[in-house]
C-alpha cells in the first residue's frame, strides 16, 4: 500500500527548482552591468527591465486561477514599485483555459485587457481573497500601468523538459557526455552561498558570464588558454617604490631585479582583477597561489640549512626560485608562464601577515 504523508512538499520544491532553471535561461539574456535578483520584488527581477513571476502548475490557467490574481495582487501591493520595470511577466507551465478570456492576451490592446479584468471582477457572484485585493484598483491609473506592461507566457516547458532543453542550449560547446555535468554545476553555483549572501541573492552579468565560461572550459577538452601578460599601459594596479616586496629585494642587495619584480607584481594583480576575482576561477587561483607559497617555503627551509654568504646565497636562491617551473593551474591546457608565478610570489611578499622573505638568515 502506498504510504502518504501529512504534507507533500514535492510540488513546491519542484516550483523552486523550476524557478532556478528559468533564472539560468534569463541570465543568458542579461546585458552588461545588469543583474538578476531572486525573491526581490518577485520570483525573478532584472532591474529596469523585467519582473517575472514563475509558476509550475498542471491545471489550466482560468479566469479565476490563483496564479493570475496572486501575481496582479503582488504587483498592486504598495511595497512594489512597478516603475522599476518595463515588463511584468507571468511565465507558467499552464495552458490558458479553453473558455478563458485570457486567450491571446499578448495580442490584445490595453483597453481590451482592462475590460477583461473588469468583467471578471464585476460579473462573479463571489471573489476569492486575491481578487478582492485587486478589485479596489479598478479604474485606477496604477492598474492601467501594470496591465499595459503585463505579459503572459503560458505552456512553458514543464520542469523535466526545461531541464533537458537548457542542457541542449548551454551545452553545445562541450562533449555530449559532459553536458549534464555542466548544467548541474551551473545550478550548483547559482544556489551557492557566494551568490546567495544574506538577504541579497543577486547574479551579475559579469559573474554569470565568468562562471559559465569557466565551467564550459572545464568540461571541454582542457583547451583553455591562460591570459596573456598585460602591457604596462594596461596595468590596473601598481605599487609604491617603498613597498614591502621591493624592500625584501633590497635586503639582499639585488637592485637589478627591482624593476622586473615591480612589473611582475603589477602584471599579476592586473590579471587577477580581470580574471580571478570571483566564483570558481577565484578558487582555482587560490589553489595555485597556495601551491606557489608552499613550494617557496619548502625551498627556503632547505636552502637556509647551508649558507656561507647571506647576500650572495640569497641572490642565488632568488634566481633559483624564479628559474624553477611554475605549478600547474586547473582548467588550463598548460602551466602559466613564470612571470605569473613570479608576480604571485611578489604579491605575497607584500603581505605583512606572511613571514616570507628572500633573505636566507
Amino acid at each position: 500500500m502506498k504510504k502518504t504523508v501529512a504534507h507533500d512538499a514535492s510540488a513546491s520544491i519542484k516550483g523552486i527548482i523550476y524557478q532556478f532553471y528559468l533564472a539560468i535561461e534569463w541570465c543568458f539574456k542579461l546585458k552588461p552591468n545588469q543583474s538578476l535578483l531572486f525573491e526581490k520584488d518577485g520570483d525573478i527581477a532584472i532591474p529596469d527591465e523585467a519582473n517575472i513571476e514563475v509558476k509550475h502548475f498542471i491545471d489550466p490557467l482560468t479566469d479565476s486561477h490563483k496564479n493570475l490574481w496572486n501575481t496582479l495582487a503582488n504587483w498592486l501591493d504598495p511595497a512594489f514599485d512597478h516603475s522599476n520595470y518595463s515588463q511584468l511577466i507571468l511565465i507558467t507551465t499552464q495552458k490558458i483555459g479553453s473558455n478563458s478570456k485570457l486567450a491571446d492576451w499578448q495580442s490584445k490592446s490595453l483597453e481590451k485587457r482592462l475590460k477583461i479584468i473588469t468583467d471578471i471582477l464585476t460579473t462573479k457572484d463571489s471573489l476569492n481573497a486575491k481578487q478582492k485585493k485587486v478589485e479596489p484598483f479598478l479604474n485606477s491609473q496604477k492598474l492601467v500601468d501594470i496591465i499595459e506592461k503585463f505579459e503572459i507566457y503560458d505552456c512553458s516547458d514543464v520542469i523535466e523538459d526545461k531541464y533537458f532543453s537548457l542542457i541542449h542550449q548551454i551545452g553545445k560547446g562541450v562533449p555530449e557526455s559532459n553536458r549534464t555535468r555542466l548544467m548541474n554545476a551551473l545550478v550548483g553555483w547559482l544556489i551557492s552561498p557566494e551568490v546567495a549572501v544574506g538577504d541579497n541573492w543577486e547574479v551579475t552579468e559579469k559573474a554569470f558570464a565568468t562562471e559559465f565560461d569557466l565551467l564550459e572550459s572545464q568540461f571541454k577538452q582542457h583547451t583553455r588558454i591562460f591570459p596573456p601578460k598585460p602591457l604596462p599601459e594596461d596595468f590596473t594596479v601598481t605599487s609604491a617604490t617603498d613597498s614591502l616586496y621591493l624592500q625584501k629585494i633590497r635586503d639582499i642587495e639585488y637592485y637589478d631585479e627591482i624593476e622586473l619584480a615591480h612589473s611582475s607584481y603589477c602584471e599579476v594583480l592586473t590579471v587577477v582583477s580581470e580574471e580571478f576575482e570571483q566564483g570558481t576561477r577565484q578558487k582555482y587561483f587560490d589553489n595555485y597561489q597556495s601551491e606557489v607559497i608552499s613550494a617557496f617555503e619548502r625551498k627556503h627551509k632547505k636552502t637556509t640549512k647551508k649558507v656561507d654568504d647571506v647576500i650572495v646565497d640569497s641572490q642565488i636562491f632568488y634566481d633559483d626560485v624564479l628559474e624553477s617551473e611554475s605549478p600547474e593551474f586547473e582548467t588550463y591546457n598548460r602551466r602559466p608562464d613564470r612571470w605569473f608565478r613570479d608576480g604571485v610570489l611578489h604579491v605575497n611578499m607584500d603581505d605583512e601577515s606572511l613571514d616570507l622573505k628572500w633573505k636566507l638568515k
